[in-house]
């Protein structure tokens, strides 16, 4: 990973599998626009409005950092990654857990098995479990040796207030984990660099691991033929997500033999052959003097239209936010549009973190141009940019360096050669680095239920802090989403609406509805539907395509868009809807009479 650098003269190289990582004070924001690809320019004022709650994660400098929200309950999240510890002049890995929505974190997992522990990367499964791969390299001489490093499989079954340790194995540099929906399995993309395996030349390509669902096994790794054609230098995974066909996707960057040009691509590994994985480039782009850094760009999945989306930047002096998205699980994508989120010349957004609200709207982390340090949050109303932003943070003007952000890096005289710095080869070089200027990989963002929660560090006169901020959900009728609703389960009718299908490769059943008004008075948007009872007699269930984004009791859908207008009226009916569920555990059978029972309540305004 090649970012820039506050100052020119403080860059260097990152001794691990990506030589090319240089750190860089970098703060980020959020902002909010439609899927609808497009060109806007919004016009943003500061405004808190939609910032439920500010809280303060844990002190200290965290280069490498992912959050995520338990599928199946939105009160549990976690946040991964790696933490400086200046007292040990040392990497460290660590999990943040919180059971309450972000309200109070606690520190869950720390990994110390060396001095060095990074490239990590962390997932939710099914029924709270959670998945950390964090990697510890062998340190020899005060230098990182990863291809001695240990590779650790963490697994906690309470939504990550607990951890242990099921299964090592070798360096996996770069990671990027997601689980695979139809099988539970851990998927775990690395870089693997120089390869061995079959073409042209030597070149890195994408390494898949894949773990069981208990995290005691592990088979691969897996490359790809198609990835080691291409010749690449380095290839980096950076986030994984699994779709609801069970097929699971990784978004990377590979930086091509010459270190001229960079490609923003996607890998996708079907279920059924693990070592065959097809590769599409997303956007390839070239690196000049005047344009030596890259952004590694981010993906979002909108799981209730199967829909994947990827922002990123295109250019280094003239900057654009580029947007694209794809219907066909990424092996296709659409004409990408500039997104312009300011009319202030030098603004420019830095580092995306992209996600899929509850209320199918993208949310955006990013910062408000290069080390201004200034967070905002834009709601989006219906296709329109919003015209005002929620400020997270302002930024901060008069930081001031603290010891725990020091890091003391000693090059060995035998490692110096050819330094343009060192005016001897046989001296020693001593470097002292500020780590705040550290950052290396965030995911930022997650939806957990109807809250949008972000993540980002920043800085005051006492050092560096990471935070965490419960952000509202825009809603997508106005401020009807507000109003009082009411059970109307005894005052409607459900009936069949045309479509049934059961897909036996992905265990998922969808079912089709209408709903009728059987009262003398219309009833108004928002409709939905709430799951109070879900079971099957062949496995366990789970609700795939709700707007809430929960799998079990509790899941709603939002069914508005299948009424025309605002309203139901008397004795109507809605549109046809779909409701789509994943059994899970045994096939089902053809003497198997009960495939899933839900009990439906529901809710509207009358």
């Amino acid at each position: 990973m090649m970012l820039r650098s506050r100052q020119s003269s403080l860059m260097y190289c990152r001794a691990s599998g990506f030589q090319e990582k240089l750190y860089t004070t970098i703060v980020y924001g959020v902002v909010v626009f439609s899927f609808l690809l497009g060109e806007y320019t919004p016009r943003l004022r500061a405004d808190d409005s939609l910032l439920h709650t500010k809280t303060e994660i844990a002190n200290g400098s965290h280069p490498w950092y992912e959050v995520h929200a338990d599928p199946e309950d939105p009160n549990n999240l976690i946040v991964c990654g790696t933490k400086w510890d200046s007292r040990e002049n040392a990497f460290h890995g660590f999990v943040y857990a919180s059971a309450d929505a972000g309200s109070s974190w606690k520190l869950a997992l720390e990994d110390r098995h060396s001095r060095w522990v990074s490239e990590q990367s962390c997932a939710f499964g099914t029924n709270h479990q959670v998945y950390f791969i964090s990697e510890a390299s062998k340190v020899v001489d005060g230098q990182p040796r990863h291809e001695l490093g240990t590779t650790r499989l963490y697994v906690s079954r309470d939504g990550g207030q607990h951890w242990l340790e099921t299964l090592k194995t070798g360096w996996a540099d770069h990671s990027a984990t997601a689980v695979s929906e139809a099988s539970g399995r851990v998927y775990t993309f690395f870089n693997i660099p120089y390869t061995q395996a079959t073409g042209p030349k030597q070149s890195s390509n994408v390494g898949l691991l894949i773990f069981s669902p208990d995290g005691t096994t592990v088979v691969g790794p897996f490359v790809s033929s198609a990835i080691q054609r291409a010749g690449y230098r380095g290839v980096y995974p950076f986030f994984a997500t699994g779709l609801r066909s069970g097929v699971v996707i990784c978004l990377y960057h590979g930086i091509s033999a010459d270190g001229k040009k960079q490609d923003l691509a996607l890998v996708r590994v079907d279920q059924s052959r693990h070592s065959l994985f097809e590769s599409t480039v997303i956007t390839r782009s070239v690196l000049s003097k005047d344009c030596s850094s890259f952004e590694r760009g981010s993906i979002a999945y909108d799981s209730q239209n199967d829909r994947l989306f990827v922002v990123y930047g295109d250019g280094c002096k003239s900057r654009h936010l580029m947007l694209t998205s794809s219907s066909d699980e990424g092996r296709t994508w659409t004409p990408a549009a500039a997104l312009h989120v300011s009319e202030s010349p030098n603004s420019v957004v830095v580092a995306p973190s992209l996600v899929v609200g509850s209320d199918r709207h993208l949310g955006l982390l990013w910062e408000d141009g290069w080390f201004s340090g200034r967070w905002l949050f834009s709601p989006l109303q219906s296709q329109r940019v919003g015209e005002s932003a929620t400020e997270l943070s302002s930024g901060q003007l008069e930081f001031q360096l603290s010891t725990d952000l020091l890091q003391t890096s000693i090059v060995p005289s035998h490692a110096s050669q050819g330094d343009p710095h060192n005016t001897s080869n046989s001296s020693v070089m001593l470097n002292v680095f500020n780590a705040a200027s550290q950052v290396w990989r965030v995911v930022g963002l997650a939806a957990a239920g109807n809250k949008i929660i972000a993540v980002w560090p920043e800085a005051d006169r006492d050092g560096m802090k990471l935070y965490s901020g419960v952000l509202g959900s825009t809603p997508l009728r106005g401020s009807q989403e507000s109003a009082k609703e009411s059970d109307v389960t005894q005052h409607v009718l459900l009936e069949y609406g045309g479509s049934q299908e059961f897909q036996r490769a992905t265990s998922t059943v969808d079912v089709c509805l209408v709903l009728g008004n059987q009262t003398d008075r219309p009833l108004k948007v928002p409709i939905k539907l709430e799951v109070k009872r879900l079971i099957s007699s062949v496995g366990s269930l789970a609700v795939l395509n709700s707007t809430n984004g929960l799998t079990g009791i509790g899941a709603t859908w939002d069914i508005s868009d299948s009424v025309t207008g605002s309203q139901l009226p008397p004795l109507t009916k809605t549109n046809p809807f779909c409701l789509l569920f994943q059994i899970k555990g045994k096939d089902p059978r053809l003497d198997s009479e009960e495939l899933l029972s839900v009990g439906l309540r529901v809710l509207a305004r009358e």
